[in-house]
């Protein structure tokens, strides 16, 4: 099985093997896909003989040229983009699930209640301890009203 993605550090992480990357970098941006595309890969593994190979495929190039010229790796690139994209427009429920299990690359997890961290921690954490100072200096800055947050 062949996976194409435009992010070169997930491709890397999965051309060197997913073990090597463990722990210390599962929270870093898109801790969560490369997470969850090591599990898979990891699971593929064990109960098939199909061997997956990861590659680089640089994103975007239907803004640089024609679709038509796009190669199948690019095309499929910018069909998932345009499906993410869709995503946005799903109704709420939707997009996100209620609680995100701690996927088995990542050993742990950071929660806020009921919403799982997945990357920025230290920002997601700073924003979150400081969220009630923040609002009300916003409220009385700006005479704000409540229903704006």
């Amino acid at each position: 099985i062949f996976t194409y993605c435009d992010n070169q550090a997930v491709v890397n992480k999965l051309q060197q093997g997913w073990r090597n990357w463990r722990l210390r970098h599962t929270k870093g941006p898109d801790g969560d896909l490369q997470a969850l595309l090591g599990q898979l890969t990891e699971e593929m593994g064990k109960t098939t003989n199909i061997q997956q190979k990861s590659e680089w495929v640089q994103g975007h190039q239907d803004t640089k040229t024609g679709a038509v010229a796009l190669t199948r790796q690019a095309t499929l690139n910018v069909r998932m983009d345009e499906k993410a994209k869709q995503a946005y427009d799903l109704p709420s429920q939707w997009q996100t699930l209620k609680f995100v299990p701690v996927l088995r690359a990542e050993v742990c997890a950071v929660y806020i209640g009921s919403d799982k961290i997945t990357s920025n921690i230290q920002l997601s954490l700073a924003e979150r301890w400081h969220e009630k100072e923040a609002k009300t200096y916003l409220l009385e800055r700006h005479n704000l009203t409540t229903e704006i947050f």
